[in-house]
């Protein structure tokens, strides 16, 4: 069964940044066999390399990876999500080879692709996925950095991991990598769920308590988006702020809701 989605997308400079590195985009193929097949994506990018362009890079990805994930060979959902992150890299890394200028710009990525009652979340870097469910939210996403990899051998403890001058450190990025590696999983996508999609200018400055907060008393994906990042903002906005918030509508609410990005 399809589900019915209700979506709302927003990237805000922040109160610390001169422009805005990050993207976002939502994306529903228009052939119903194609949209039956791969589902609705959704991808937050957070670009890096600052005046060697981060938002250049942060805007190829959110085009080339879509348009290999929805009009790629089709190889399943998990390998083509893969193959999309790999497009990326390579139009990336075509850009910055044309363009010295460019040189050593990267992004982290996040992508869900919701299928029927399912979706499959794929990411590079920093960039997370969150599964709220009942009041509880999941992380999906283990970031891909210095300090991430010391907690999961036992090295750092979280809190120490918090405050690390390592802690900004990727050890894998679009753009950054000859080979792209993306983490792809899959998990049930249930009436009721929401999935957010958010760059490191959000989950840095809110905690995962408070995401539950208000997806639980905000029931729309438009306010519940729109107060997180508030609360971002309120917290000093350090960074650019991405977020998508998609919410599986309960069966007595399918009306078909779509709404645009801010």
């Amino acid at each position: 069964m399809e589900l019915q989605l209700d979506v709302h997308l927003i990237t805000d400079v922040g109160l610390a940044r001169e422009r805005n590195e990050d993207r976002c985009g939502a994306f529903t193929p228009e052939e119903p066999a194609t949209l039956a097949e791969r589902g609705r994506l959704f991808v937050v990018v957070d670009g890096m390399g600052g005046h060697a362009g981060g938002d250049v890079a942060a805007e190829i990805t959110v085009q080339a990876l879509p348009a290999s994930y929805l009009q790629g060979e089709w190889h399943g959902a998990d390998e083509t999500l893969r193959r999309a992150f790999v497009a990326a890299n390579a139009a990336i890394e075509r850009r910055a080879a044309a363009e010295p200028a460019n040189h050593g710009m990267g992004a982290a990525a996040v992508a869900a692709a919701v299928i029927g009652e399912g979706a499959f979340v794929a990411h590079m870097g920093d960039c997370r996925a969150y599964l709220i469910r009942g009041g509880q939210t999941t992380r999906l996403t283990s970031d891909h950095t210095w300090v991430e990899e010391r907690v999961a051998a036992g090295q750092l403890t979280v809190d120490e991991a918090k405050v690390h001058h390592y802690r900004h450190v990727l050890t894998r990025a679009l753009g950054g990598d000859d080979v792209a590696e993306p983490t792809v999983r899959e998990l049930d996508f249930h009436p009721g769920d929401v999935l957010a999609l958010c760059s490191d200018g959000l989950w840095g400055v809110v905690e995962e308590d408070e995401m539950a907060a208000v997806a639980g008393t905000l029931l729309d994906a438009t306010t519940v988006a729109r107060r997180l990042v508030e609360l971002a903002l309120e917290r000093g906005g350090p960074d650019n702020i991405s977020i998508a918030v998609i919410r599986a509508l309960p069966a007595e609410n399918h009306d078909g809701r779509v709404a645009p990005p801010a």
